[in-house]
């Protein structure tokens, strides 16, 4: 361990981006990574403050993703860039692109961390944006930028039940009804926000070690738990002795209008009912955790369990 690496990450205040900055001062990424950089609008924010104070290793920068000069200035000496950023505009990632470039950055973990594009059977302006985006990168990088980006399907804590986008994914849970897009067994995966800090964290020191930086693929593949609505309402009924009715679309009829309205919740539930957001026979599951050796994978039911337990339903 050399101990002489710098990680930068942006969008280290909000959820995933603070696991993130968490899981790399953890053992035995603080003996890594000597410089942990905090990238943020607000150096002086409540949230960035409280990254400061979890160990030395933390550097506070400011970064205006849209200012040439900032992402120029906030990526000096850093040897991996994290994005936790939410969606980018073109404009803004051809900005952070160049400031990678021109600073000689050897890894770029983009943000992802929803569906595996390649793997849909239409196309929406979404989708071609972030696998154009990625394809720049790698062009600008010419070699000397590493690109990894990483999949990992919806989020057990915002995308079930009461929580997040749960609602608009057909579960309603006053009424005791989950309406699903297809056949309510079709598996569709779930990774867990602390799942995918620690991946981050495992795939940020595989990629910038020479040693095993050609064992991480250009897209990564995660899959926490693979589950169906069926499953979920199992849990649910298991949790709260409460039986749930289960409802489904027809997934043709749904496609039809996802082309025509393109919504992100009208795109992932058609991905969702047709399998594609299924990861768990293709992933990269062991390259980051071999046989659950680093960490227990966390499962579906067991966020069901806790967000009964707390109220959330």
């Amino acid at each position: 361990m050399s101990g002489n690496y710098t990680i930068a990450i942006a969008g280290a205040t909000g959820i995933l981006g603070g696991l993130i900055a968490r899981a790399v001062l953890q053992p035995p990424y603080d003996q890594i990574f000597r410089q942990v950089r905090i990238l943020t609008r607000d150096v002086s924010s409540p949230k960035a403050q409280a990254l400061k104070a979890l160990g030395g290793a933390v550097e506070l920068t400011e970064f205006n993703p849209v200012d040439e000069l900032s992402v120029n200035n906030a990526l000096g000496g850093v040897d991996i860039f994290i994005s936790s950023l939410g969606r980018t505009t073109d404009e803004v990632h051809k900005i952070i692109l160049g400031g990678l470039v021109k600073n000689k950055v050897k890894v770029y973990i983009p943000s992802e961390y929803g569906n595996d594009h390649s793997k849909n059977d239409f196309e929406v302006a979404v989708s071609t944006s972030k696998l154009g985006q990625q394809d720049i990168a790698r062009k600008m990088g010419n070699g000397l930028l590493k690109v990894v980006a990483v999949y990992t399907g919806l989020f057990p804590e915002t995308g079930l039940i009461n929580s997040g986008i749960g609602p608009l994914l057909g579960f309603d849970q006053e009424n005791l009804t989950y309406t699903t897009v297809g056949d309510p067994a079709t598996r569709v995966t779930y990774t867990s926000v602390d799942d995918i800090a620690k991946s981050v964290a495992r795939l940020s020191h595989l990629a910038i070690e020479p040693s095993t930086a050609d064992s991480v693929p250009d897209h990564v593949t995660l899959s926490g738990a693979a589950v169906s609505y069926k499953d979920i309402a199992g849990f649910v009924e298991k949790a709260t002795d409460e039986r749930i009715t289960l409802k489904s679309l027809d997934i043709n009829a749904w496609r039809e209008k996802m082309l025509k309205e393109p919504t992100l919740i009208n795109v992932i539930r058609y991905l969702i009912g047709s399998g594609k957001m299924n990861y768990e026979d293709d992933n990269h599951n062991e390259l980051v955790n071999p046989g659950q050796s680093v960490w227990k994978w966390k499962t579906v039911e067991e966020v069901i369990i806790e967000q009964h337990v707390s109220g959330e339903f």
